[in-house]
């Protein structure tokens, strides 16, 4: 019996099994990547969570639900990084109640190199497939998404557009918090927005209803890492919710600028 299973167990059947070889190719970056940034005094989970708290002001539960880290566990990392000088437990500028995540320059370093060896680490997996092996495009898609008809054409004239003038194309996830849906009004009126049914976290809880939220924030995280002023345009799709069907639409911000290039002029 035990040798029937090995027989069928060979290596031609698991090497077309997709799932199995996302897998060993996922674990063997996670492995690679543990031990060169081993050398940085940081783990994978320590780097996640302090390029998560760049972000913006999150509590260590925002963070944990955002990357799915259990309490316990978020507990016992953030201790640890602030043992090492690289992140610190702050109050909230928005709720006294609250203490958030806040990176110091220590771990802003820390970061930085952190991203640096990353790098380095998927750019040899792909010498060693070979640049030659991978394409210069990507591949065609067939049907109505293959974008060669009207509609695609005007969308792709529009972004040119606004390029052209100036501003950068921001591209996110099509769903958002409730807060911020409920902030920034969007189509379908007074309907409920769609919610997800097993949403990443609260922050990305339901169908977005307007392209700003997403824009807003990115548009302030820019500034908060250095950028003086942003300009910002997304076409995307909205959700209105309901039995309404979804819509094509575009935003931009122009010209949103930090407090300290405010305070300058």
């Amino acid at each position: 019996m035990a040798s029937a299973v090995k027989e069928n167990c060979s290596a031609d059947v698991i090497s077309t099994d997709l799932g199995w070889l996302l897998a060993q190719t996922s674990h063997g970056l996670a492995v690679e990547q543990t031990a060169r940034l081993e050398r940085l005094g940081i783990a994978p989970r320590g780097y996640c969570i302090l390029q998560t708290a760049l972000g913006g002001e999150y509590t260590q539960g925002e963070i944990g639900q955002a990357i799915g880290v259990d309490k316990t566990t978020m507990v016992v990392t953030l201790d640890s990084l602030e043992a090492a000088g690289l992140a610190e437990r702050t109050p909230s500028k928005t709720d006294r109640r609250a203490r958030v995540i806040s990176v110091t320059a220590k771990g802003k370093k820390r970061i930085a190199e952190a991203e640096q060896v990353t790098a380095d680490l998927y750019e040899e997996v792909l010498r060693f497939h070979g640049f030659d092996s991978i394409p210069a495009t990507l591949p065609a898609l067939p049907g109505p998404d293959e974008g060669d008809d009207e509609r695609h054409r005007r969308r792709e004239r529009l972004r040119d557009e606004l390029a052209y003038s100036g501003l950068a194309e921001a591209i996110h996830f099509a769903f958002h918090a409730r807060e911020a849906d409920a902030r920034f009004p969007g189509v379908g009126g007074a309907a409920e927005p769609v919610a997800l049914a097993n949403p990443l976290s609260e922050r990305y809880a339901v169908l977005r209803r307007s392209l700003l939220p997403n824009l807003v924030e990115t548009a302030g995280l820019n500034c908060r890492r250095g950028a003086a002023a942003v300009g910002l345009f997304e076409l995307g799709r909205l959700f209105p919710g309901g039995e309404a069907e979804e819509v094509e639409a575009v935003a931009h911000r122009e010209r949103y600028m930090s407090k300290q290039a405010r305070d300058s002029r």
